[in-house]
C-alpha cells in the first residue's frame, strides 16, 4: 500500500471554486478535485465561544469511492471538532479514487478540515 500524500489546494476543479463562491460555508479550504465533500457541521457552542480550529484526517479511499476508513492525524485540541470531521467523512463524502492504468484501486489520502467561524451562525 502506497502511503498516505497530502491534497493539494491547486488542484481545484472549476466547479468547486463555484460552489465554493458561491456558498463558501459548506466547503473546507482544502477542496481538491478528489474530494466531492461538504464542511461538517459546526458546533453551535464553539460558535457561541468563538473556537476556531484545523483537523487533520487520513481517510482510506475504496476503489468504489466511499471512504473506508477514516482517522484523526493532528487534532485541533477540541473533541467536538474532530469527531465531527470523522463523522462527516464517514459518513458523506465521496471521493475519485486513485487509478493505475485506468483502474481504480484503495489510497489513503490526508486532507485538511477547518473550522472557521466566517459566516456561521449559532
Amino acid at each position: 500500500m502506497r502511503s498516505p500524500r497530502s491534497a493539494g489546494a491547486s488542484t481545484r476543479s472549476p466547479s468547486v471554486r463555484a460552489a465554493r463562491r458561491s456558498n463558501p460555508t459548506r466547503w473546507s479550504t482544502c477542496a481538491t478535485t478528489r474530494a466531492t465533500r461538504c464542511q461538517p457541521t459546526y458546533p453551535a457552542s464553539y460558535i457561541r465561544q468563538g473556537i476556531e480550529g484545523n483537523v487533520d484526517v487520513e481517510i482510506f479511499v475504496q476503489p468504489n469511492g466511499r471512504v473506508g476508513d477514516a482517522r484523526v492525524i493532528r487534532g485541533s485540541g477540541y473533541d467536538l471538532f474532530d469527531r465531527a470531521a470523522l463523522e462527516e467523512a464517514r459518513r458523506n463524502w465521496r471521493m475519485l479514487p486513485a487509478t493505475r492504468n485506468g483502474e481504480p484501486y484503495a489510497q489513503w489520502y490526508r486532507l485538511r478540515v477547518v473550522f472557521k467561524l466566517k459566516n456561521q451562525q449559532p
